[in-house]
Protein backbone atom coordinates (compact mmCIF):
# COMPACT_ATOMS: atom_id res chain seq x y z
CA UNK A 1 0.00 0.00 0.00
CA UNK A 2 1.40 3.58 -1.26
CA UNK A 3 1.83 6.21 1.33
CA UNK A 4 1.88 9.83 0.83
CA UNK A 5 4.35 12.03 2.87
CA UNK A 6 4.63 15.88 3.46
CA UNK A 7 7.65 17.08 5.27
CA UNK A 8 6.74 20.26 7.41
CA UNK A 9 10.12 20.92 9.48
CA UNK A 10 12.95 18.95 10.79
CA UNK A 11 9.98 17.89 13.77
CA UNK A 12 7.05 17.86 12.30
CA UNK A 13 5.87 15.64 9.09
CA UNK A 14 2.65 14.11 7.91
CA UNK A 15 2.18 10.91 6.15
CA UNK A 16 -1.29 9.94 4.58
CA UNK A 17 -1.52 5.65 5.01
CA UNK A 18 -4.49 3.21 4.37
CA UNK A 19 -7.06 5.90 3.75
CA UNK A 20 -6.16 7.83 7.26
CA UNK A 21 -3.67 10.65 8.07
CA UNK A 22 -1.04 10.33 10.65
CA UNK A 23 0.69 13.26 12.52
CA UNK A 24 4.64 12.79 12.95
CA UNK A 25 7.15 14.01 15.82
CA UNK A 26 10.66 13.53 15.28
CA UNK A 27 9.53 10.50 12.87
CA UNK A 28 7.58 8.84 15.67
CA UNK A 29 4.26 8.66 15.23
CA UNK A 30 2.47 11.20 17.07
CA UNK A 31 -1.84 11.25 16.51
CA UNK A 32 -4.64 9.97 13.74
CA UNK A 33 -6.33 13.34 12.08
CA UNK A 34 -9.91 12.42 12.86
CA UNK A 35 -11.21 15.23 11.32
CA UNK A 36 -10.94 18.94 9.28
CA UNK A 37 -12.37 21.94 10.69
CA UNK A 38 -15.02 22.35 8.13
CA UNK A 39 -16.00 25.77 6.30
CA UNK A 40 -18.26 27.77 8.27
CA UNK A 41 -21.86 28.97 6.74
CA UNK A 42 -22.24 32.21 5.07
CA UNK A 43 -24.81 33.29 7.21
CA UNK A 44 -22.86 32.53 10.71
CA UNK A 45 -19.72 34.51 9.75
CA UNK A 46 -20.42 37.68 11.56
CA UNK A 47 -21.17 35.83 14.37
CA UNK A 48 -16.97 34.44 14.60
CA UNK A 49 -15.61 38.02 13.29
CA UNK A 50 -14.32 38.64 16.92
CA UNK A 51 -13.13 35.39 17.58
CA UNK A 52 -9.40 35.40 19.40
CA UNK A 53 -9.25 31.28 18.58
CA UNK A 54 -9.93 28.42 16.25
CA UNK A 55 -11.26 26.84 19.50
CA UNK A 56 -13.80 29.36 20.20
CA UNK A 57 -15.52 28.12 16.25
CA UNK A 58 -15.67 24.50 17.90
CA UNK A 59 -17.25 25.30 20.89
CA UNK A 60 -19.84 26.84 18.77
CA UNK A 61 -19.93 24.87 15.86
CA UNK A 62 -21.67 22.18 18.87
CA UNK A 63 -19.41 18.78 17.78
CA UNK A 64 -20.64 19.50 13.97
CA UNK A 65 -17.25 18.69 12.99
CA UNK A 66 -17.31 15.02 12.70
CA UNK A 67 -20.94 14.71 10.57
CA UNK A 68 -19.53 14.90 7.20
CA UNK A 69 -16.63 12.49 7.09
CA UNK A 70 -17.63 11.23 3.36
CA UNK A 71 -17.41 15.01 1.77
CA UNK A 72 -13.35 15.12 1.63
CA UNK A 73 -11.34 12.25 -0.02
CA UNK A 74 -8.64 10.65 2.40
CA UNK A 75 -6.44 12.69 -0.05
CA UNK A 76 -8.25 16.31 0.23
CA UNK A 77 -8.27 15.54 3.75
CA UNK A 78 -4.59 14.92 4.24
CA UNK A 79 -3.50 17.75 2.08
CA UNK A 80 -5.79 20.04 4.90
CA UNK A 81 -4.13 18.76 7.43
CA UNK A 82 -0.82 19.74 6.20
CA UNK A 83 -1.89 22.79 5.25
CA UNK A 84 -3.26 23.70 8.72
CA UNK A 85 -0.11 22.61 10.19
CA UNK A 86 2.36 24.25 7.86
CA UNK A 87 0.39 27.60 8.79
CA UNK A 88 0.49 26.91 12.38
CA UNK A 89 4.43 25.72 12.35
CA UNK A 90 4.86 28.89 9.82
CA UNK A 91 3.67 31.46 12.81
CA UNK A 92 5.12 30.29 15.37
CA UNK A 93 3.07 27.51 16.57
CA UNK A 94 0.33 29.87 17.29
CA UNK A 95 -2.28 27.50 19.21
CA UNK A 96 -5.07 30.10 18.25
CA UNK A 97 -4.86 28.96 15.08
CA UNK A 98 -5.25 24.85 15.69
CA UNK A 99 -7.64 23.27 17.96
CA UNK A 100 -6.36 22.83 21.80
CA UNK A 101 -6.70 19.61 21.60
CA UNK A 102 -4.18 19.30 19.06
CA UNK A 103 -2.13 22.27 19.81
CA UNK A 104 -0.98 21.82 23.13
CA UNK A 105 -0.29 18.01 23.22
CA UNK A 106 2.20 18.33 19.68
CA UNK A 107 3.75 21.77 20.98
CA UNK A 108 4.33 19.28 24.30
CA UNK A 109 5.51 16.49 22.16
CA UNK A 110 7.93 19.33 19.97
CA UNK A 111 9.16 20.33 22.95
CA UNK A 112 10.29 16.92 24.43
CA UNK A 113 12.15 15.88 21.08
CA UNK A 114 13.86 18.94 20.97
CA UNK A 115 12.43 21.54 18.81
CA UNK A 116 13.59 24.66 19.99
CA UNK A 117 11.19 26.74 18.73
CA UNK A 118 8.22 24.69 20.25
CA UNK A 119 9.94 25.11 23.96
CA UNK A 120 10.25 28.69 22.98
CA UNK A 121 6.64 29.24 22.72
CA UNK A 122 5.51 26.56 24.81
CA UNK A 123 5.34 28.28 28.03
CA UNK A 124 4.15 31.37 26.40
CA UNK A 125 1.32 29.92 24.84
CA UNK A 126 0.01 28.31 28.30
CA UNK A 127 0.45 31.82 30.02
CA UNK A 128 -1.60 33.49 26.30
CA UNK A 129 -4.54 31.26 27.13
CA UNK A 130 -4.76 32.31 30.94
CA UNK A 131 -4.30 35.64 30.80
CA UNK A 132 -7.06 35.97 28.26
CA UNK A 133 -8.96 33.58 30.76
CA UNK A 134 -11.60 31.37 28.70
CA UNK A 135 -12.77 29.36 30.97
CA UNK A 136 -13.08 25.99 28.78
CA UNK A 137 -9.23 26.85 28.11
CA UNK A 138 -8.18 26.96 31.02
CA UNK A 139 -10.33 23.70 32.89
CA UNK A 140 -8.46 22.36 29.43
CA UNK A 141 -5.06 23.48 30.79
CA UNK A 142 -5.89 22.46 34.19
CA UNK A 143 -6.94 18.96 33.71
CA UNK A 144 -4.65 17.87 31.29
CA UNK A 145 -1.27 19.36 33.68
CA UNK A 146 -0.08 22.11 31.67
CA UNK A 147 -0.15 24.32 34.58
CA UNK A 148 2.84 22.10 36.08
CA UNK A 149 5.09 23.26 33.08
CA UNK A 150 5.01 26.75 34.87
CA UNK A 151 6.55 27.75 38.80
CA UNK A 152 3.88 28.96 41.27
CA UNK A 153 5.34 32.02 41.26
CA UNK A 154 4.65 31.98 37.18
CA UNK A 155 1.44 31.44 37.71
CA UNK A 156 0.71 33.81 40.63
CA UNK A 157 2.51 36.93 38.51
CA UNK A 158 0.56 35.53 35.49
CA UNK A 159 -2.84 35.63 37.40
CA UNK A 160 -2.34 38.64 39.77
CA UNK A 161 -1.56 41.18 36.49
CA UNK A 162 -3.87 43.78 35.17
CA UNK A 163 -4.25 42.82 31.52
CA UNK A 164 -5.29 39.20 32.84
CA UNK A 165 -9.13 38.63 32.63
CA UNK A 166 -9.54 35.10 34.08
CA UNK A 167 -10.66 36.20 37.79
CA UNK A 168 -12.98 38.72 36.26
CA UNK A 169 -14.15 36.22 33.75
CA UNK A 170 -14.95 33.59 36.85
CA UNK A 171 -16.53 36.42 39.37
CA UNK A 172 -19.07 37.95 36.61
CA UNK A 173 -20.37 34.08 35.98
CA UNK A 174 -20.89 33.16 39.78
CA UNK A 175 -22.19 37.46 40.32
CA UNK A 176 -24.66 36.34 37.09
CA UNK A 177 -25.47 33.18 38.18
CA UNK A 178 -24.39 31.85 34.57
CA UNK A 179 -25.34 27.81 35.13
CA UNK A 180 -24.01 27.33 31.55
CA UNK A 181 -20.71 27.61 32.79
CA UNK A 182 -20.98 27.65 36.33
CA UNK A 183 -19.73 24.68 37.12
CA UNK A 184 -16.59 24.42 34.95
CA UNK A 185 -15.77 28.64 36.19
CA UNK A 186 -16.44 26.89 39.52
CA UNK A 187 -13.35 23.87 38.79
CA UNK A 188 -11.14 26.77 37.65
CA UNK A 189 -11.63 28.87 40.86
CA UNK A 190 -10.69 26.16 43.15
CA UNK A 191 -7.84 25.09 41.10
CA UNK A 192 -6.20 27.78 40.59
CA UNK A 193 -8.05 30.04 43.55
CA UNK A 194 -5.14 30.04 45.75
CA UNK A 195 -2.65 32.55 43.45
CA UNK A 196 -5.20 35.19 43.59
CA UNK A 197 -5.10 36.83 46.75
CA UNK A 198 -4.10 40.11 44.79
CA UNK A 199 -7.11 40.07 43.02
CA UNK A 200 -9.16 39.15 45.64
CA UNK A 201 -8.00 41.66 48.04
CA UNK A 202 -8.34 44.83 45.13
CA UNK A 203 -12.02 43.16 44.29
CA UNK A 204 -13.11 43.67 47.90
CA UNK A 205 -11.72 47.62 48.28
CA UNK A 206 -13.36 48.46 45.69
CA UNK A 207 -16.53 46.61 46.33
CA UNK A 208 -15.94 48.50 49.51
CA UNK A 209 -15.29 52.22 47.87
CA UNK A 210 -18.27 51.62 45.48
CA UNK A 211 -20.34 49.80 48.28
CA UNK A 212 -21.19 47.31 46.19
CA UNK A 213 -23.83 44.68 47.83
CA UNK A 214 -23.76 42.57 44.95
CA UNK A 215 -19.95 42.03 45.07
CA UNK A 216 -19.89 41.14 49.10
CA UNK A 217 -23.14 38.77 48.14
CA UNK A 218 -20.66 37.02 45.81
CA UNK A 219 -17.86 36.38 47.84
CA UNK A 220 -19.98 35.40 50.80
CA UNK A 221 -22.55 33.40 49.10
CA UNK A 222 -19.91 31.45 47.04
CA UNK A 223 -17.64 31.41 49.91
CA UNK A 224 -15.08 32.68 47.40
CA UNK A 225 -12.01 33.34 50.35
CA UNK A 226 -12.25 29.75 50.98
CA UNK A 227 -9.53 29.27 48.16
CA UNK A 228 -6.81 30.82 49.95
CA UNK A 229 -4.50 30.47 52.62
CA UNK A 230 -5.14 31.10 56.73
CA UNK A 231 -2.61 33.93 56.71
CA UNK A 232 -4.13 35.29 53.80
CA UNK A 233 -7.61 35.01 55.52
CA UNK A 234 -6.00 36.59 58.51
CA UNK A 235 -5.05 39.53 56.69
CA UNK A 236 -8.61 40.20 55.17
CA UNK A 237 -10.21 41.33 58.67
CA UNK A 238 -7.53 42.40 60.17
CA UNK A 239 -6.32 46.29 59.48
CA UNK A 240 -6.74 47.85 57.13
CA UNK A 241 -8.90 45.86 55.74
CA UNK A 242 -11.26 45.14 57.83
CA UNK A 243 -13.30 43.03 55.86
CA UNK A 244 -16.08 42.05 58.50
CA UNK A 245 -16.31 45.76 59.75
CA UNK A 246 -16.45 47.11 56.23
CA UNK A 247 -19.16 44.80 55.19
CA UNK A 248 -21.27 45.19 57.62
CA UNK A 249 -21.24 48.46 57.58
CA UNK A 250 -22.64 48.52 54.18
CA UNK A 251 -25.20 45.90 54.71
CA UNK A 252 -26.05 48.35 57.41
CA UNK A 253 -27.34 50.71 55.07
CA UNK A 254 -30.41 48.52 53.71
CA UNK A 255 -33.19 46.35 56.24
CA UNK A 256 -32.02 43.09 57.06
CA UNK A 257 -34.89 41.19 55.39
CA UNK A 258 -33.21 42.65 51.63
CA UNK A 259 -29.85 41.03 53.18
CA UNK A 260 -29.19 37.99 50.33
CA UNK A 261 -26.65 36.25 52.72
CA UNK A 262 -27.25 32.18 51.30
CA UNK A 263 -27.37 29.39 53.88
CA UNK A 264 -23.73 29.21 54.82
CA UNK A 265 -24.11 32.16 56.47
CA UNK A 266 -21.60 35.36 56.93
CA UNK A 267 -18.49 32.98 57.71
CA UNK A 268 -18.02 29.63 55.62
CA UNK A 269 -16.54 26.85 58.03
CA UNK A 270 -13.25 27.63 57.18
CA UNK A 271 -12.95 30.86 57.76
CA UNK A 272 -14.62 30.65 60.75
CA UNK A 273 -12.57 27.80 61.97
CA UNK A 274 -9.92 30.33 61.49
CA UNK A 275 -10.76 33.01 63.02
CA UNK A 276 -12.14 31.44 66.04
CA UNK A 277 -12.44 33.83 69.16
CA UNK A 278 -11.63 36.51 66.46
CA UNK A 279 -15.32 36.71 65.25
CA UNK A 280 -16.48 37.81 68.76
CA UNK A 281 -14.11 40.53 69.46
CA UNK A 282 -14.52 42.24 66.00
CA UNK A 283 -18.26 42.20 66.22
CA UNK A 284 -17.83 43.68 69.67
CA UNK A 285 -15.76 45.99 68.42
CA UNK A 286 -18.41 46.94 65.61
CA UNK A 287 -20.85 47.15 68.26
CA UNK A 288 -18.29 49.41 70.68
CA UNK A 289 -18.49 51.89 67.72
CA UNK A 290 -22.27 52.02 67.98
CA UNK A 291 -22.83 52.51 64.24
CA UNK A 292 -24.46 48.95 63.63
CA UNK A 293 -28.12 48.04 63.35
CA UNK A 294 -29.20 45.41 66.02
CA UNK A 295 -31.73 44.24 63.26
CA UNK A 296 -28.53 43.46 61.05
CA UNK A 297 -26.53 41.57 63.63
CA UNK A 298 -29.46 39.33 64.02
CA UNK A 299 -30.52 38.86 60.05
CA UNK A 300 -26.89 37.77 59.24
CA UNK A 301 -26.76 35.25 62.51
CA UNK A 302 -23.78 36.84 63.91
CA UNK A 303 -25.42 37.43 67.63
CA UNK A 304 -24.72 33.09 68.01
CA UNK A 305 -21.03 34.45 68.29
CA UNK A 306 -21.61 36.42 71.26
CA UNK A 307 -21.96 34.75 75.07
CA UNK A 308 -24.60 35.36 77.81
CA UNK A 309 -22.25 37.82 79.55
CA UNK A 310 -22.21 40.00 75.95
CA UNK A 311 -25.37 40.83 75.91
CA UNK A 312 -24.95 44.27 77.89
CA UNK A 313 -22.95 45.41 75.17
CA UNK A 314 -26.69 45.07 72.70
CA UNK A 315 -27.59 47.68 74.91
CA UNK A 316 -25.24 49.93 72.76
CA UNK A 317 -27.61 49.32 69.56
CA UNK A 318 -30.84 50.29 71.21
Amino acid sequence: MESTEFKINEYLSLELWGGKTFIYVNGKKFKQCKYVLLNIPIEDIQKYSSIESIDEIIYNLDQSLEEYPEILTPEVEFWSHCSNLQAWAENNYNTDILDSFLSFPLLKKLTKEGDFQAKRVFKEEIVKRLIRGDINNVLYLINEGYLEFLTNEEITSVLSSENCLLFEKIFNIFKKGNYDQFNEADIVYDDIGKYLYLKIEKKLKKAFDTKSIEDLYTFLNYQMLDVLSEEEILLLFEHPMNLLEKTLNILNGIEYKEVKIGEYGFFSEKVEKILGDRIKEKILDVIHKGNIKYSVLWGLDLLRYLENEDTEYLDYLK
